[in-house]
């Protein structure tokens, strides 16, 4: 077992960050969904998604990294002990793979290696269709996860931060659901969303203020 310590570094990393990335993605999907505020709209940037990514799905990202050490301690054993020929022997003994009097046949070691190669394959594919399963599931309950936090901030807009919208002249109390590099997703105590860009965001120092502590 060869390994390019460089090349499989860069590999892990590169498919760590594409993890993040899209669990980051899916629960800013869910937790605008609510307000029909696509995060496409707010141009968050790569590391964005990849930091909010990292903040909600950090849990499952050390559960399948867990899972990816055992599966390449599974294999190392695998491989170590020869484990695929004594399951190809195994398999001939339980389904009668050859007839008791059959005479063995000369390119009876490319059967075997055959035999070898398809078994090893068919655990790779499995592995990977039960990691492949593992992530995908992961990054649908992140955006389960992101749906129901937004549809926490909706019911409870008062807990959002206050702003003022600078040349906007209306009355009712508007509040920040959350900025991406172009735009600012606003609500107002009616609960109408609007975009507006972050320059004209001005948050109002009553967000600042220190707040009574509540008596258990």
């Amino acid at each position: 077992m060869k390994f390019n310590f460089s090349l499989d570094t860069a590999i892990i990393i590169s498919l760590i960050a594409i993890f993040l990335y899209v669990s980051g993605q899916a629960y800013l999907g869910g937790l605008l969904r609510p307000f029909f505020v696509d995060p496409v709209v707010l141009n968050f940037s790569i590391q964005d998604k990849i930091y909010w990514g990292f903040l909600k799905a950090l849990s499952p990202l050390i559960a399948i990294f867990l899972t990816g050490i055992g599966l390449y301690v599974v294999r190392y054993i695998y491989v170590s002990l020869d484990l695929d020929q004594t399951i190809v022997d195994f398999l001939r003994r339980k389904i009668k793979f050859r007839l008791k009097h059959q005479v063995k046949p000369h390119n009876s070691s490319q059967i075997d290696e055959l035999g070898k190669n398809y078994t090893t394959f068919t655990i790779y594919v499995s592995l990977i269709v039960g990691c492949s399963v593992l992530i995908f599931t992961s990054i649908l309950d992140t955006q389960d996860k992101g749906k129901k936090n937004g549809t926490d901030i909706l019911a409870n807009i008062n807990e959002l931060p206050l702003i003022k919208i600078t040349g906007s002249e209306t009355d009712l109390k508007q509040y920040r659901i959350l900025c991406g590099s172009a735009l600012c997703a606003v609500i107002d105590e009616k609960k109408n969303v609007s975009m507006v860009e972050p320059k004209n965001v001005v948050y109002l120092s009553s967000n600042f203020a220190e707040k009574p502590e509540k008596n258990s």
